[in-house]
Order: C-alpha cells, then structure tokens, then sequence
C-alpha cells in the first residue's frame, strides 16, 4: 500500500495506482506552497569568518591569524608555532559547518624567525 503524506491511499492491496487522485493531491500541496522553495540551508560567510576570528588567535601555537571567507572556502594566513599546529589547526577549521575548502597559507616559526630569533626561542 501506498500512504500519501495526508495519510490516505492512493494504492491499496490489489488494485491499481489511483493517478488521479495522486495528482490530485501533489497539485494540492504544490499550489499550497508559498515563499522560496530551499535546496539547502547554508551559513553564511560572515557567519563562519566571526566564529573563526574568536577562535582561532585562542588555538595553542598560534601567533598571529587572519581569516577570510568567500563562499565557505575559508583562507588562513598569519604565523604559527610549527608545522604541526599548521595541520591541526586546518583540520580544526575543516570541522566547523558551512566550510568547504581551508586554503592554509599560514607560516611556522621556522619559516618566519630570523636564525637568531629562531636560537634564542629554543632556549
């Protein structure tokens, strides 16, 4: 048996597909309906950049950050610890909703510090 989303049949046991009052009843539903049909519900840029800039100059080994979004594709710039917390923090952004791509464009300490400044960390 076929159950319609009102709870009547359009199909009982035996017999065969009542078209017209399957149609009958999408015409209904379909004529009833108002406003934008959604495909799917996204979060929007802003959204997604605001979360990320409260966050992220809190995550440990981050030195600096900038973050930018354009249509969920977040770009990280700025100055980290080491490669290590480059990549944790690219899966950390990974995991919010709404992001579709994190280019990470962060530099490691190693990238950045002059040799002495680099030294004088270590010890």
């Amino acid at each position: 048996m076929s159950d319609l989303l009102d709870g009547t049949s359009a199909v009982r046991e035996g017999e065969e597909l009542d078209t017209a009052k399957l149609e009958s009843y999408l015409l209904d539903k379909i004529d009833g309906a108002q406003g934008p049909i959604a495909v799917e519900q996204l979060v929007p840029d802003d959204q997604i950049g605001r979360k990320l800039r409260l966050l992220l100059p809190r995550y440990p080994g981050v030195r600096r950050i900038g973050v930018e979004v354009e249509e969920g594709v977040v770009t990280l710039s700025g100055h980290v610890e080491d490669a290590e917390v480059r990549d944790r923090l690219r899966d950390f952004v990974r995991r919010v909703e709404g992001v579709t791509l994190v280019l990470n464009q962060t530099r490691t300490d190693a990238q950045v510090l002059s040799a002495g400044e680099l030294l004088a960390k270590r010890l």
